[in-house]
């Protein structure tokens, strides 16, 4: 029988629950933003958008060479993604589906997050 390395008891046995936690974030709307990073012979540039309802892709977005990393403004009205190859990270509508602003950062950006006090600076429409 597997035993529970951290607490010595059988899987098997019933356990209670004694509070739940929230992990993560609730989605927001009813999309899912894939980066479609291709490979390193041939970086793909695009993003694909998921209908979470139908569970199709409704639109592809161009981003930039290398597409990565992908997270969402707190409102949900922005998705940032990284292109790893071109060194920028993009900013999409929600509403346009379509890129408005694309960020020179410097070679490689991998991960990324998100945290907005208050409005967007910028030209963010």
């Amino acid at each position: 029988m597997p035993r529970d390395r951290f607490r010595g008891q059988d899987h098997e046995k019933q356990t209670q629950i004694r509070c739940r936690r929230p992990v993560g974030r609730k989605p927001v709307g009813r999309f899912v933003y894939v980066a479609n990073q291709g490979t390193e012979a041939k970086a793909n540039d695009t993003v694909s958008v998921i209908d979470v309802a139908s569970s199709k892709v409704v639109k592809t977005i161009h981003t930039g060479a290398g597409a990565h990393g992908v997270t969402v403004s707190n409102g949900g009205a922005f998705v940032f993604v990284t292109n790893i190859v071109d060194g920028t990270v993009s900013m999409i509508s929600v509403k346009d589906q379509a890129v408005l602003k694309s960020y020179a950062v410097g070679k490689g950006p991998n991960g990324i997050t998100f945290q907005s006090a208050g409005p967007i600076p910028g030209n963010a429409g």
